[in-house]
């Protein structure tokens, strides 16, 4: 979303969401700082720069690890509902308490239309409308 090239690219993402506390799990830096999008210098610069805003906290999915892996298999094996470890975590998160979480910024928005606590997912993608 901060690559031009992303087929999810918004060069008014971080302004968007600069309104909003941001939990960011460690596992979705895993998957957003891939070795394609660190060798982008600007959209590298970009992230980091996002990165660093004052709405931002860092979430230590520790406490999450066994559960989700444990969920992922289980849905995807026995259920035939494939849920990545990251949606798992996402999930969880969103169901705990403690995390006050309101809100999910999201391109999968299917992924997330079964989640019962009220919570608004959203679409980031451009010119999508949630």
């Amino acid at each position: 979303m901060f690559d031009e090239k992303d087929a999810y690219y918004d060069k008014k993402l971080a302004k968007k969401l600069a309104g909003f506390k941001i939990i960011i799990p460690y596992p979705i830096l895993y998957l957003t700082l891939r070795t394609k999008f660190v060798k982008n210098k600007f959209a590298l610069l970009d992230f980091k720069k996002f990165l660093k805003s004052d709405n931002i906290k860092y979430l230590n999915d520790k406490l999450y690890r066994d559960e989700v892996l444990e969920r992922s298999f289980e849905s995807s094996l026995k259920k035939k509902r494939h849920i990545s470890v990251v949606g798992w975590l996402l999930r969880l998160i969103i169901d705990a308490s403690k995390n006050k979480t309101d809100c999910l910024f999201t391109v999968n928005l299917r992924d997330f239309i079964d989640i019962t606590r009220p919570v608004e997912i959203l679409d980031i993608r451009p010119n999508i409308k949630s």
